[in-house]
């Protein structure tokens, strides 16, 4: 089995960092209350 590159386990560390580091900066999530507008897919 080969081993995982430097590069490779450096990028793979950098984006967990990040997504560690994106959770929760916006504040708690809610729904919004008022008018939505739904749009239908299809």
């Amino acid at each position: 089995m080969r081993a995982i590159s430097c590069w490779t386990r450096l990028a793979l560390l950098v984006c967990v960092l990040m997504a560690v580091t994106g959770c929760g900066q916006k504040g708690d999530l809610y729904m919004p209350e008022g008018q939505t507008n739904l749009i239908a897919a299809g």
